[in-house]
């Protein structure tokens, strides 16, 4: 059986996990000032937190929309029998919501899991999921 995992950009991956195959990253949306970035894709750590610290630009954040899920999730279950999301607390963002909404929308071999954690915790998760 093979299992795809996604996380979204959040989560701080301990450094076994890095490379791994199976995981999937979905990136969530920062908007600096007027400008929209892809955490991960085109912003880097380094680059937000220099923003951050400079405190000089207005810095929001936005969940990937259902629609980025399903395209995800319909990629994924092309070249995998199941796809497990572990996402981010529902607490803290809507993120949890979205992916849920997605995988709905398609098949019951998509499950979505509510962490109640956040960024490094899930990837300890993933480490006990993985090993």
């Amino acid at each position: 059986m093979k299992i795809a995992y996604v996380i979204d950009s959040t989560v701080e991956l301990h450094d076994s996990l890095k490379d791994h195959p199976d995981i999937y990253k979905i990136p969530v949306t920062i908007q600096i000032d007027e400008k929209e970035y892809l955490d991960g894709v085109n912003i880097t750590n380094e680059e937000l937190f220099h923003f951050m610290r400079d405190g000089k630009k207005k810095i929001t954040t936005s969940l990937p929309s259902v629609g980025k899920f399903v395209e995800m999730f319909e990629m994924l279950l092309k070249d995998y029998d199941y796809v497990i999301a572990l996402m981010l607390s529902s607490h803290l963002s809507g993120t949890y919501n979205s992916a849920s909404v997605a995988a709905q929308t398609l098949s019951d071999k998509v499950k979505v899991i509510n962490t109640n954690l956040v960024s490094y915790p899930i990837s300890y998760c993933l480490q006990n999921f993985i090993h």
